[in-house]
């Protein structure tokens, strides 16, 4: 069978499976409705119910196809007790045109979907936490082995569950592919919606269409290809602005039924991806607080929806704990005392990685997170990759107040519809400000302020002004087009790449644990398990078995690629980075190098003294230096190093992260013309640690 045709058969099943398992869940709250465009929300809501039902699996049993055969049944139940609710155009016409355009969208973003994979964190991390979920239960203390493993992203469980289905594709591939092609046919009803409109075209529709164009350019970037989490975080926040927009637009007559998809639809997006919790909750907020000003009550389907959602949400909690033995992950918030709980400085280290690569990717993050010295850089980085979004949207809030001014003041509502996002791009901001954790955020503010405009244009001349606004839709699509140079999907040749397998190396951890590791690099792809690109040598399994989970026995001399330094500190003291601005060790492994500036990371959970002593074997140049130690930007003062003395400096540690500078200057001879300083050291650790007190 032709791949295309196989990751189609495949999309149809997960479609109509889960769109089955969403009327069933509907139904069981008392919700009927009778819209074109219904089984699309029942394919949302269906999601995110199966995101709780594989939480739940996934607690006692891996998600295989076992797991994928009680989708079916239930999928199967669903249909058939709702087999009397219609759900499409009304025309034989209208579902013939509309039929055909829906297999050419399935089959473009196939294509797209069998196309490389571009994303560098599927290789990382995704593949192998897919792995993980549909080979075992739910392992504790899998961050222990890989720190990112800890991410708590239930979008991977939905991944697994397309994997299980025997159809000769890897359906965690084309996960993301089916997302794209549901939220195209919303564009593709939202189309039909405004040319049958006689009253004018509604926002919520505008909506949809002005997002068509950042929808077909997609899969040229990378949050489609792989199993990134980006791109279903994506779907959710656009679905999530829809659905609200529906909810309170004037004289909606389904505000009930969006009411409860806003509900679900927000739960899908905490538990998905993390950073969507602002966006979520305010959207949840303000839902509410619409449906009682409305109707003077939250009607019963909005608090079936509220126990649904906190359902998956102590789900999701309890994975995060047995995951890392923190609840929100990568956090330290609300710590569980469990035998595998992730070291803090592993997690603090994560933490700063993330938050430092969202401002200055590359950069180490004690450059970057005592500083604002990013944000120049920053600005300029984001300008030119947001340069059409930041014009689009210009130039649509400048379009709104022009006919706010002139002609059609806009509803009360349009400030409520944008609040949610608004305040989660102050959030995205102050957290992560990279553009990939708020894309759906910045495509909501930039459509839904052009179908405001539009909104309020067509108003008072409905017929001829939605015509125009269709028009202007089609030109904004064209614009985006031309962005890409490759909207036409890959060649047939692309069709069968297969998912990497690199050279891998056995370790053996002191306990007898033996895991994998990348030769080269730090991507597992498809490795055996359990695979980790940062070896710990104290990292073992909690009862001889992997299903048992992982644990660290003692504490690792580092959080990630430090497992050879010769930074050794003490139990209680953990390094984050023992390598930043160090040379490659000239002599042997046991040897530091360090150049004129090196920096230490070491992480204490209380104020404690310790000590640096370091003994130099050689200086570049001289039989003297002078060595300058700045903790946390405080100079503690210069010392004369001399080859083969030992030396011993004062460290007062405060809590959490220090950041270590060692500062050289060498005293070079007279009429010396070498560039640039260096120093080994034969000894070179942290010792005599005590807490303050």
């Amino acid at each position: 069978m032709p791949p295309t045709a196989s990751v189609c058969i495949l999309w149809a099943w997960a479609f109509l499976s889960l769109a089955g398992i969403g009327r069933a869940g509907r139904r069981a709250i008392g919700l009927r409705a009778n819209r074109p465009d219904l089984i699309l929300y029942d394919f949302w809501i269906g999601f995110v119910l199966t995101l709780g039902l594989l939480q739940l699996w996934n607690f006692f049993l891996p998600v295989d196809d076992r797991a994928a055969m009680l989708v079916t049944v239930i999928a199967a139940v669903g249909w058939t007790v709702t087999r009397g609710e219609t759900s499409a155009p009304t025309t034989v016409l209208e579902r013939l045109l509309l039929a055909i355009a829906i297999a050419i969208v399935a089959w473009w973003t196939a294509r797209w979907s069998l196309g490389p994979i571009r994303n560098y964190d599927t290789g990382l991390y995704h593949l192998p936490m897919v792995r993980w979920i549909q080979e075992y239960a739910l392992v504790p203390g899998l961050a222990n082995l890989h720190g990112r493993l800890g991410f708590n992203s239930s979008s991977y469980l939905y991944t697994a569950l397309l994997d299980a289905v025997p159809l000769g594709v890897r359906g965690a591939r084309h996960a993301n592919g089916l997302l794209l092609a549901v939220l195209l046919a919303h564009s593709l009803f939202a189309a039909i919606a405004i040319a049958k409109s006689r009253s004018g075209p509604r926002a919520a529709d505008l909506f949809m269409l002005f997002l068509l164009g950042a929808l077909l350019s997609q899969p040229t970037g990378n949050a489609l290809s792989g199993m990134s989490n980006d791109f279903a975080s994506i779907a959710l926040a656009l679905i999530l602005a829809r659905t609200f927009w529906e909810q309170i637009d004037a004289g909606n007559a389904q505000s009930e039924l969006t009411g409860f998809v806003v509900i679900l639809v927000a739960a899908a997006g905490i538990v998905v991806k993390q950073s969507l919790g602002i966006l979520a909750a305010t959207t949840v907020l303000a839902s509410l607080l619409h449906a009682y000003w409305q109707r003077g009550r939250v009607p019963r389907s909005t608090i079936a929806g509220l126990a649904v959602a906190l359902f998956i949400g102590a789900l999701w909690i309890g994975r995060g704990v047995v995951l890392t033995g923190y609840p929100l992950f990568p956090t330290m918030a609300l710590p569980v005392d469990t035998d595998w709980q992730t070291p803090p400085y592993v997690v603090l280290n994560t933490r700063y990685w993330i938050e430092s690569w969202a401002r200055a990717p590359g950069l180490h993050w004690i450059d970057v997170l005592e500083n604002t010295k990013w944000l120049g850089p920053w600005f300029s980085r984001v300008s030119l990759d947001l340069q059409t979004e930041a014009a689009s949207t210009l130039a649509g809030a400048a379009l709104l107040a022009g006919i706010a001014v002139t002609w059609q003041r806009p509803p009360w509502n349009y400030g409520l519809f944008l609040l949610p996002t608004l305040s989660a791009l102050v959030a995205w901001f102050v957290t992560a400000p990279d553009p990939r954790f708020a894309t759906g955020q910045i495509l909501t503010l930039q459509s839904g302020l052009w179908s405001m405009a539009l909104a309020c244009a067509c108003a008072k001349r409905p017929r001829p002004l939605a015509i125009a606004a269709t028009a202007a839709a089609v030109l904004l699509v064209g614009a985006f087009a031309a962005r890409h140079s490759h909207i036409a999907p890959p060649p047939v040749a692309s069709w069968r790449q297969v998912i990497p397998r690199p050279e891998y190396v056995q370790r053996r951890a002191r306990g007898g644990l033996q895991v994998f590791q990348p030769t080269s690099g730090d991507q597992c792809w498809d490795t055996p398990l359990p695979c980790t690109p940062y070896f710990r040598p104290d990292l073992a399994t909690r009862r001889g078995d992997l299903q048992s989970g992982f644990t660290l026995e003692l504490a690792p001399a580092c959080a990630d690629w430090c497992e050879s330094a010769t930074v050794k500190p003490p139990l209680d003291i953990g390094a984050f980075d023992c390598f930043h601005h160090w040379r490659t060790p000239q002599l042997s492994g046991a040897i530091r190098a360090m150049g004129d500036i090196g920096h230490i990371g070491l992480h204490t959970p209380t104020p404690t003294h310790a000590a640096l002593r370091l003994r130099p074997l050689s200086i570049e140049g001289a039989d003297t230096a002078s060595l300058e130690i700045v903790l946390n930007s405080r100079s503690l003062g210069s010392y004369w190093l001399r080859n083969g003395v030992e030396t011993t400096i004062p460290l007062p540690l405060g809590p959490n992260f220090n950041s270590i500078e060692l500062r050289l200057r060498a005293e070079k001879p007279a009429g010396a013309t070498k560039q640039g300083v260096g120093v080994e050291y034969d000894v070179f650790e942290i010792v005599a640690a005590k807490a303050v007190g």
